[in-house]
Formats: structure tokens, C-alpha cells, sequence
């Protein structure tokens, strides 16, 4: 039934490699949009 058939264990150091990329990711676009210097 499910598409990947893997433990939901596996999923947790995926999520908190994911989080902090996503966290830079949204801190660099905000960065950007509002002019990139700090």
C-alpha cells in the first residue's frame, strides 16, 4: 500500500539533515529578497 516500504525509523536522520538545509535555504532567500546585504 505504501510507496516505500522502509521504517519510519529511517526517516528521522533524514528529516534533521532536512530541516537545517531547508532552514538555510529559506534564510537565504529572505536574505536575497531583501537585498542580500547584512
Amino acid at each position: 500500500m505504501a510507496v516505500l516500504d522502509v521504517p519510519i525509523a529511517w526517516f528521522y536522520p533524514l528529516f534533521t539533515l532536512a530541516m537545517p538545509i531547508a532552514w538555510l535555504l529559506y534564510m537565504a532567500a529572505t536574505s536575497y529578497v531583501h537585498g542580500g546585504t547584512r
